[in-house]
């Protein structure tokens, strides 16, 4: 994006001598190629980060991770709460 804004200040700079009072002949028309956007939340690489507390005291930590393998977790997560929910529970327990 730097590169961006220094080559279009350099393109449309004024190069003409102070000395020479007839007006610059207009630059020519140039194009640059739109690079690809890919918006934060889209980008399965981006690093997210978020607070996470730790079980037993009133502490958080810092958790930080790819925005795919985050994802990747909580479908995990999920799938195993759907088992332990259709096994009746965190175990079997014995009826005798």
């Amino acid at each position: 994006m730097i590169g961006a804004v220094l080559a279009s200040m350099i393109l449309f700079a004024d190069v003409t001598p102070a000395a020479t009072s007839a007006p610059a002949p207009p630059a020519p028309a140039t194009t640059v190629a739109a690079m690809p956007t890919v918006k934060p939340a889209d980008d399965p690489n981006a690093v997210v980060c978020h607070s996470e507390a730790t079980v037993g005291t009133h502490l958080s930590h810092k958790v930080c991770m790819r925005r795919a393998d985050a994802e990747q977790q909580r479908l995990n997560a999920r799938d195993q709460l759907e088992k332990m929910q259709r096994a009746g529970g965190m175990g079997q327990t014995n009826p005798h």
